[in-house]
């Protein structure tokens, strides 16, 4: 016997959601079918208005529901230091250890050679807009998984060779598939420790407790 339609498109919508099989699905339906009216009509409003009212922020890629983000708003954060992050949910994850007290940067995912997920997929190239020379410090914080690790490399390159605009939109750009595939055999922190001078002048990348600076 089958569902009615609508309980079934309920069961279908939450089967898209990650970590959720077939099971889960009808379960959670089964959950918003016997709640109160007035907490499934704010179940469905939230999920409604969430990417209407949600934005990135225009500066570092964070989530917020403005323009620009609290965090790059807020005069007292260390404005010479760049922590770059996969995803929001590791910038909230920092923020409740309330160790870190600089910007960040969001790049909304990681260098994927098995999901074709290259440079162009990420929020890369305004990362190299803010690297001017009031930055001493870019802490790449990507997850320590090889696609992480990956671009924590790339990045590192990127940051080493002084890469500009020009260079994110060609060279650059164009060969970062290959650079995955290369990745794959390096020891990334070893990597990342052996690169020489940083750009820009005066500022140092760190990753994995390792830090890489320009030399004199």
């Amino acid at each position: 016997m089958n569902y009615p339609q609508a309980f079934q498109d309920l069961v279908d919508c939450f089967k898209r959601l990650p970590g959720i099989g077939g099971k889960s699905a009808e379960r959670l339906a089964y959950h918003v079918l016997s709640m109160d009216k007035k907490y499934v009509d704010e179940f469905s409003a939230a999920i409604g208005s969430i990417q209407t009212k949600i934005h990135y922020c225009k500066k570092c890629g964070h989530i917020c529901e403005g323009e620009i983000c609290d965090i790059c708003q807020d005069p007292d954060r260390d404005q010479t230091t760049i922590c770059i992050v996969e995803d929001p949910k590791d910038v909230f994850a920092m923020e409740k250890v309330k160790e870190y007290h600089g910007l960040y940067h969001v790049l909304h995912g990681a260098m994927s050679i098995m999901d074709g997920k290259t440079m162009d997929d990420l929020n890369i190239a305004s990362l190299f807009e803010r690297l001017d020379d009031s930055i001493k410090e870019v802490i790449i914080a990507t997850n320590p998984t090889r696609d992480g690790e990956t671009t924590a490399l790339y990045l590192a390159k990127l940051h080493e060779t002084g890469a500009n605009q020009d260079d994110l939109q060609s060279d650059v750009h164009k060969n970062s598939l290959s650079f995955v595939r290369e990745c794959r055999s390096v020891a990334p922190r070893r990597g990342i420790a052996a690169m020489g001078p940083a750009r820009p002048v005066g500022a140092s990348l760190t990753h994995g407790g390792m830090c890489v600076t320009r030399k004199p």
